[in-house]
């Protein structure tokens, strides 16, 4: 991961201007991606015979309490690009 400026440098070193930027905000991924997901696995925690089946929830739970934790420290950042002339 790298912050802002440094994709901006990167973006730059590859010819392309910064036209627009936005962040998605830290409500979005809990609106609509964390708090339906943790719903939905509610609805799987029971004794499951499958490890694989429990490793899949487990990591997805995980992602959930890392985002929970420390979702302050990162987020996504979409950049409108233009080729430089």
């Amino acid at each position: 991961m790298k912050d802002i400026s440094r994709h901006q440098a990167t973006i730059e070193e590859c010819g392309y201007e910064v036209v627009g930027q936005f962040a998605l905000p830290e409500s979005s991924w809990w609106e609509n991606f964390y708090s339906p997901l943790a719903q939905r696995l509610e609805m799987y925690e029971m004794p499951w015979d499958d490890e694989e089946a429990r490793a899949v929830l487990s990591m997805v739970q995980g992602e959930i309490d890392i985002y929970r934790r420390y979702s302050s420290c990162y987020g996504y950042v979409f950049f409108l690009l233009r080729r430089r002339s």
